[in-house]
Formats: C-alpha cells, sequence, structure tokens
C-alpha cells in the first residue's frame, strides 16, 4: 500500500475512533411509521368523481422519523448521543422513547406536549413509487426558546445534527446557538425549504 494510501487509511480510522467518544445533540424529530402496501396507488380525483377503494398486500408499522434515524444511525457508531424534542402525550410516544432507550440515546430532554398527538407518516409504497403524508403533531411544538434554554447541553457537544421536520426558526435558532458556541453543524434540509443564506453559511456540512 503506498504512503498516500496508509495516511489516508489511517485518517478514516481515526476519524471511526473519535466518532466512538462523540457527545452529539440531535434536535429532533421522531413519528410513528405506517406502510402500507400495494399494487397501485389510488387515483387522483381528476379522473374520479368520487373516491376510491383499493386492496392492500400487506401493513407494516415502525418507529422513525428524520431525527430519530439520524440518532439511531450515530448511536449504532457508538456516538453518544442526546436528543432534544418533544413527544404527544399518547401511547405511541411511549413506543417512541422505549425504541430510542433501546438505541441507548439520551431522551432526557424530550419533553411530553400535553394534548398532542405523536407524529405520523402515513406511506402508500408500490412497487416502483410511493406517496408519504406526514402529520407533524407535536413535532411543531418545538420551538426556538425550547432549544435555547438548553444551551448548556449543546455547548457539551461535540457535533449538532438536525433536519427540517420541525418549524424553521427553531432550525435557524439552533443552528445559530450552536455555531456561536463553536459546535459543528450537520444539517439535512428534508423535506425541501429554504433557509436564510445567513443560517446556510453557518453549516459545516449540508447534506
Amino acid at each position: 500500500m503506498s504512503g498516500t494510501k496508509q495516511a489516508k487509511m489511517s485518517a478514516v480510522r481515526y476519524k471511526a475512533r473519535q466518532l466512538r467518544f462523540c457527545l452529539l445533540f440531535v434536535i429532533r424529530v421522531q413519528n410513528l411509521i405506517l406502510c402500507l402496501f400495494m399494487l397501485a396507488l389510488p387515483f387522483p380525483k381528476l379522473y374520479y368523481n368520487q373516491g376510491e377503494t383499493l386492496i392492500g398486500n400487506a401493513f407494516s408499522s415502525f418507529t422513525g422519523g428524520k431525527g430519530a434515524n439520524q440518532a439511531v444511525a450515530c448511536a449504532r457508531l457508538g456516538a453518544v448521543v442526546t436528543m432534544i424534542g418533544c413527544v404527544g402525550e399518547d401511547a405511541m410516544a411511549q413506543q417512541l422513547r422505549d425504541a430510542l432507550g433501546a438505541e441507548g440515546i439520551d431522551m432526557h430532554y424530550v419533553k411530553t406536549v400535553p394534548h398532542k398527538a405523536t407524529g405520523i407518516a402515513a406511506i402508500n409504497v408500490t412497487e416502483d413509487d410511493n406517496r408519504i403524508i406526514f402529520i407533524p403533531g407535536e413535532n411543531h411544538c418545538l420551538l426556538p426558546e425550547n432549544v435555547l434554554v438548553l444551551k448548556h447541553v449543546i455547548a457539551a457537544s461535540d457535533m449538532a445534527m438536525q433536519q427540517h421536520e420541525i418549524p424553521l426558526e427553531t432550525v435557524e435558532a439552533s443552528i445559530k446557538l450552536a455555531h456561536s458556541l463553536g459546535i459543528p453543524v450537520i444539517l439535512n434540509p428534508a423535506p425541501a425549504s429554504i433557509i436564510p443564506s445567513s443560517c446556510a453559511c453557518l453549516l459545516t456540512i449540508g447534506i
């Protein structure tokens, strides 16, 4: 192996070791995912005057959400992960807490929002297509002040990760806070939304 390749491999191994001791915080969204598998998707109303009923092939449900997926992936790579966010006041909330807690994710800063349902994503899936309906539920209750009050948690972290399934003003506030503390920020800007250039320039990585 050439000296250049050896140096690159050493750098990769060093990064992997760093990640195993990295404290991450994730400004997150977590949902219950409902998947309905079918041969074809319903036609839009453009083609029918009335609704359409189809018979599906299978159904499955599981926990997910972009922030939750980020957190689980990092935890499985060995990082110490803390989540900041909300869950609703329903049975699904406990299911989400249990699933993420089983991955070793610190849920201490995930608050329960009274009288709110937990977010749901309903996905209609065919062999070559899908349609997703996302109901944010409690995820839109995560406000900038809920993040700013946890400055001490963010300051103790080595990296911040987030996405766009929470209010954009919360995304912007958390990016600015992390940057002011010298914390690298990774943003998955999905669902696609425009953030001000004053925030975009503060990102370490935009996926």
